[in-house]
């Protein structure tokens, strides 16, 4: 459903080379950016490995004027309960992997302030505000095309309370809500990760209630993989070759 949404133009895609000109160059509707450069991270121990903690100390180094912070599971739990209430730590702690944590825990936490999350297993390579704030964008995600395309949620910078992230949180809090009522797990992807984002998009694109007044994209960035790591570097990570470590490994 994505590839309808994407040929009909419903979202704007760029390559970096087209960033690059309009963030030198001036986009003619940019405006100043909404998108907060504050830079946030998630990883489940306080203390991240090694190979985490110099990715995060790359990204920092090439963003300067960035705020920076990495959350752990505890400092996440408070916010959720901070700003979500008990319900949502509760469901925060039934969710079947780390990276659906995560996954949780960024859209709340983007959703309330806005700013920029990165996963733990890459860095950013160049100064994202460079892309982000000439170009006035209120949202940049990174999509994958293929035979199914789907929308990454590896990297989001956002404005704070998008109407998508809204989305995208509501259908989080009802996935595990069923997946706690039900006692049934279901793979993180289609539970918390770029499932929900990408079905949220399209949905949200197709919704004329949402559309009446103009789109609710009209500022939004796709990148796709190849430009996105012109940005980005993702090396192979140790921590992955175990099930604790990556998602998919996960025997549900």
């Amino acid at each position: 459903m994505l590839e309808v949404v994407l040929a009909a133009g419903l979202v704007p895609t760029f390559t970096f080379d087209s960033l690059t000109a309009r963030a030198e160059e001036g986009a003619s509707w940019a405006v100043n950016s909404k998108i907060p450069l504050s830079i946030v991270q998630f990883w489940d121990a306080q203390t991240p490995p090694t190979e985490v903690v110099e990715l995060a100390q790359r990204t920092q180094e090439a963003n300067p004027d960035c705020s920076y912070q990495m959350f752990c599971e505890d400092s996440a739990r408070e916010f959720l309960r901070d700003t979500l209430g008990a319900r949502a730590t509760e469901l925060f702690d039934a969710c079947p992997h780390a990276a659906a944590k995560s996954d949780f825990f960024r859209v709340a936490y983007l959703f309330d302030r806005g700013g920029i999350y990165i996963d733990a297993d890459e860095a950013a390579v160049r100064p994202l505000s460079h892309y982000i704030q000439r170009n006035g964008f209120d949202l940049v995600l990174r999509y994958t095309k293929a035979d199914v395309s789907c929308i990454d949620n590896c990297f989001i910078a956002v404005r704070p309370r998008m109407l998508l992230l809204q989305r995208v949180l509501d259908a989080i809090l009802g996935n595990l809500t069923n997946m706690a009522r039900n006692g049934m797990p279901t793979n993180v992807w289609v539970l918390t990760g770029p499932g929900v984002w990408t079905f949220s998009l399209v949905d949200l694109c197709l919704d004329p209630l949402a559309n009446y007044r103009g789109s609710p994209l009209a500022r939004t960035c796709l990148l796709e993989g190849a430009d996105y790591q012109r940005l980005f570097d993702s090396p192979v990570m140790e921590y992955k070759s175990t099930e604790k470590g990556n998602w998919r490994l996960l025997k549900i």
